[in-house]
Parts: C-alpha cells; sequence; structure tokens
C-alpha cells in the first residue's frame, strides 16, 4: 500500500536482492533456490522474466523456483467479481478486497503508460523460455487454482522448460503460510497429500 511499491519496485527489489545474494555475498546463482508465496511466487516469475528478457543485464539463473500458490494477474483482481463468482470462493479464505488492494498497491503510475497486462506483471498468458525449473504448488480449493494450473500448462508447453506441478488435496490459498492457521499443519511442513502432474 506504499505509494512508492508500485511497478517497477517489486521488481527492483527483487533484483537487488538477487544481486546481493550472488555479487556481495558471493553465492553462485546454480546454489540458489528462489521462493514465493502468492504475490511472492509472483516476484519470483517475475525476476526469471526479467533475466531472460534482458540477457545484457548477464544475471545468472537460479537453480530453481518454488512457487506456492502464484499470482499470475494481477489486473483480473481489479473485475467486479472476479474472486467472488469463482467456484472454489465458498472454499477459501482470500477475498476480492485483499486481491482489489495488492493488484492497486502494485499497479504502474499511469505517466509510465504501462499497465497491469505489461509481460512483467502479468504472467499468465505470457509464460517465457526459461533454463530454471519452476515447481507450480498450489491448493485444491483455492481461488487462485485454474490460474496456477495454467500457468504450469503454459510453461510446460515451452520447449526446454521444465516444470513440475504438485496440487495440495482440500488445501486453500497459500497452505505454506496459513497452514497452521487453518489445520493444514502436515502440509505446511511440505508432507502435503498431494497428487502430482507431469
Amino acid at each position: 500500500s506504499n505509494p512508492g511499491g508500485e511497478f517497477p519496485a517489486f521488481l527492483q527489489d527483487g533484483i537487488t536482492s538477487f544481486l546481493y545474494v550472488t555479487e556481495t555475498l558471493n553465492i553462485p546463482a546454480e546454489n540458489i533456490t528462489i521462493s514465493g508465496d502468492s504475490a511472492g511466487g509472483h516476484l519470483c516469475l517475475a525476476l526469471l522474466r526479467y533475466i531472460t528478457d534482458n540477457p545484457v543485464a548477464k544475471l545468472a539463473n537460479p537453480s530453481c523456483a518454488w512457487l506456492w500458490s502464484p499470482w499470475g494477474n494481477p489486473a483480473a483482481a481489479l473485475e467486479p467479481g472476479a474472486l467472488g463468482t469463482h467456484r472454489h470462493e465458498p472454499t477459501d479464505y482470500l477475498v476480492e478486497r485483499f486481491g482489489m488492494w495488492g493488484a492497486r498497491a502494485i499497479r504502474p503510475s499511469k505517466a509510465s503508460g504501462i499497465t497491469l497486462e505489461h509481460p512483467n506483471i502479468c504472467i499468465l498468458g505470457n509464460a517465457f523460455a526459461t533454463p530454471t525449473p519452476l515447481f507450480f504448488l498450489t491448493g485444491e480449493c483455492e481461488v487462485l487454482y485454474d490460474d496456477a494450473v495454467r500457468m504450469y500448462e503454459e510453461f510446460k508447453a515451452i520447449q526446454g522448460n521444465k516444470v513440475g506441478l504438485w496440487i495440495a488435496t482440500a488445501a486453500v490459498h497459500d497452505f505454506i503460510l496459513v497452514g497452521h492457521i487453518v489445520r493444514f499443519h502436515k502440509e505446511e511442513i511440505g508432507r502435503a497429500s498431494c497428487r502430482e502432474r507431469v
């Protein structure tokens, strides 16, 4: 909600953090796993897209990315009813107002000419080739389930990408964060009753 948080601020923070780890701490990128939940998963994908689209920056790709309930289409959160009418709305805690708040917080300034549909912001429908293996994790009962599965399918369709998907049975959005609250104790620590899609 900070006015300074609009795009590209979150991406710049991600790039700066990655550079700090690789260049200041001298940790090789091949020893780094990036991971994020919800908007953090979105940030991981935006960072990987930046690395792919900007070879002149000479950023190495991390070894892999874990994407927990990744947010793929912030613009959709501003559409009235997008979450509130989803078939999983009755089984998830993620409410429409929260998605709208997040989308408004990262929305670029009008003066920039960039919209939430920009490929660095809207990952859904804008998959890209990446040497970094991607591991999508989503809850079977969350409102972002369809988007996560679709992103997985879009990335998997690109030749050379290594992509996996785990669906946590009966789980809600971002169960890695809220598992202890919604009584998904085993799932929270990574022993979810999941099925893998290859």
